[in-house]
């Protein structure tokens, strides 16, 4: 992963929210830590940090954040720190960004440093007041101000449990009303806003956490939860602030599971709260809220076996529910599934959990657990078999295919089944693998491969490939200059990605293709800003050596569209 084009490895909606947090600023730190180390702190629902470890060549070598997010390979705080490293690197700043973050830590934000200023100020004069004026001051301001009266109950008003509860459910949906237009629509610039109470909800629930009250923090995490998700069908969550809010409360939900200070009674009283939670309407839609409910469950099991036969009647019910109703019915039931194998390898042990995975293959999941199992105990030809077998099973899901060749060719090159590993990277080549390409390439002597690898290009050809970037990539690896050129001549636009590898040898050629191409994208052209790819396609043509040429087409252009002056400003740059 590159920094200049890392936007093509994170998921697109992770991306988005990504940006958008660079834009609004939510980069609130960016230093260097060492030779090519940065880390970076983001803001969201709490304050995450990222590592990143750039390689010589600007190419990312490690990332990190310790934020909880797990459903994918980078989240948005990673991409935000990213774009704000490239962006540092450039010597550009995006929207709250600042160039004071070039080697320092960046500004904090000026209302940031009021509050902290304003509440040491607090802090002194309090400090020197007798105990009966802080009372008096404080009633005083929340009889005048009924927010603060709502954030005030929730630490110090509850008489118990659920008093705790409704007043945070109080607190949380009085912010909500607060930035919600006259129909109770929260629109995306007041999602932050909105999402105060919750936050400040999630805040006493640490605190309770921390002072090994887990049960307390587990149910204010939950009444969190509930609330937001109601709010989620009535707002626009673009930045994904709901998102960050209930992953912060599941967060405290796991802790609250496994906290050792839980005595049977509360654990019992803990599970109670959880699978019931699971069962309300408002989550019919949210499986994965309702997976995370019954993992926790799950958690509490294993500490407490006597519980398992009514998580197990649970999981029964709503196994026979989805199998009705829910879309993502497959998904579902290989989660329930999945919570039933982990107690069971907890409590019953190796025997009756393989027993387990091998009645439930037809769930990929399953079936990797087996196939890695397989690997790690030397069983290579099962592993090939039950790889093979999830090809032919999965015939319509070609990304699961995908996974159980990787195994296969995991086992393989284990094994030291070179025919059968041969065969199978030429497979993954022909699908557009270029790493595949380099470990076929060390199953040869150099000699030898040099018979070989044009019978791979051919491969290539035949099977009409060549669109796929492996077969430029195989081009470039091994020289093949007058087949390069010969890939960029049939499409223009490729002459700007590829031209350094035609250099020298091919220069009158790379400086054609390079007019044809500007010419082509200025027919094409119509506003400010395709003027200005244009432009930039002519000073690659300069970067390339062709200055010469490079001024003859921008006359030429410039001749010939006369009518355009936006065109001509932009050309007059060059």
């Amino acid at each position: 992963m590159n920094l200049d084009d890392f936007e093509q490895h994170i998921e697109p909606a992770i991306l988005k929210r990504g940006r958008d947090y660079y834009k609004s600023g939510a980069v609130v730190s960016l230093r260097e830590m060492g030779d090519g180390v940065y880390q970076a702190e983001v803001r969201g629902s709490e304050t995450y940090t990222v590592d990143v470890e750039l390689d010589g060549q600007g190419g990312v070598a490690y990332t990190v954040c310790d934020c909880p997010y797990n459903l994918g390979a980078y989240c948005k705080h990673q991409a935000a720190a990213l774009l704000a490293l490239r962006a540092l690197k450039e010597g550009k700043a995006e929207g709250g960004q600042t160039k004071a973050m070039r080697g320092g830590t960046a500004k904090p934000r000026p209302a940031s440093r009021e509050k902290n200023s304003l509440r040491a100020d607090i802090t002194e004069l309090l400090g020197g007041q007798n105990k009966e004026d802080p009372i008096r001051l404080v009633c005083e301001i929340a009889s005048e101000h009924t927010e603060i009266a709502r954030r005030i109950k929730p630490r110090l008003g509850a008489r118990d449990a659920k008093d705790e509860v409704r007043n945070a459910a109080a607190l949380i949906r009085a912010c909500v009303k607060r930035n919600a237009d006259q129909d109770g629509f929260v629109d995306y610039d007041r999602m932050g806003d909105a999402l105060a109470g919750a936050d400040q909800v999630l805040d006493g629930a640490r605190e309770l956490a921390d002072a090994e009250q887990p049960l307390r923090a587990a149910a204010l995490a939950l009444c969190a939860i509930r609330e937001v998700t109601v709010l989620l069908d009535g707002s626009d969550d673009s930045d994904g602030y709901v998102g960050d809010t209930v992953e912060c409360a599941f967060d405290l939900i796991r802790k609250a599971a496994c906290a050792q200070s839980l005595s049977p009674v509360e654990r019992e009283k803990l599970f109670e709260l959880l699978s019931g939670e699971s069962a309300l309407p408002i989550y019919r839609n949210e499986s994965e809220k309702r997976l995370a409910l019954l993992q926790a469950c799950a958690e509490l099991v294993l500490h407490e076996p006597a519980l398992r036969a009514r998580l197990e009647e649970t999981l029964t019910s709503m196994r026979d529910a989805i199998k009705r109703s829910a879309w993502d019915r497959e998904y579902f039931e290989e989660q329930l599934e999945m919570i039933r194998y982990r107690m069971i390898e907890k409590l019953d042990g190796e025997d009756r959990a393989a027993a387990f995975i091998r009645e439930r293959l037809g769930y990929s999941k399953f079936r990797q657990i087996a196939i890695e199992s397989a690997i790690g105990s030397g069983a290579y030809a099962e592993a090939v078999g039950l790889a093979l077998a999830g090809e032919e099973q999965d015939q319509d899901k070609p990304g699961i295919i995908t996974r159980w060749k990787e195994y296969r060719f995991q086992a393989y090159r284990l094994a030291g089944n070179i025919e059968e590993l041969r065969k199978l990277a030429v497979d993954f080549i022909l699908g557009g693998s270029f790493p595949h390409y380099h470990e076929l390439k060390k199953t040869y002597g150099t000699a030898e491969w040099l018979n070989i690898y044009p019978g791979v290009i051919r491969s290539l050809e035949d099977a009409q490939r060549t669109g796929l970037s492996v077969y430029a990539d195989i081009l470039i690896e091994e020289g093949e200059k007058q087949k390069l050129l010969e890939y960029v001549e049939r499409d223009a636009s490729r002459v700007t990605r590829f031209y350094r590898h035609l250099l020298p040898e091919h220069r009158d050629a790379v400086f054609a293709i390079f007019r044809r191409y500007i010419e082509l994208a200025a027919q094409r052209a119509g506003t400010r800003n395709d003027y200005k790819t244009v432009c930039a396609i002519i000073r690659n043509l300069k970067k390339a050596g062709g200055r010469e040429q490079a001024e003859a087409v921008r006359r030429a252009l410039a001749e010939k569209y006369p009518k355009k002056p936006a065109f001509l400003d932009e050309l007059s740059r060059v």
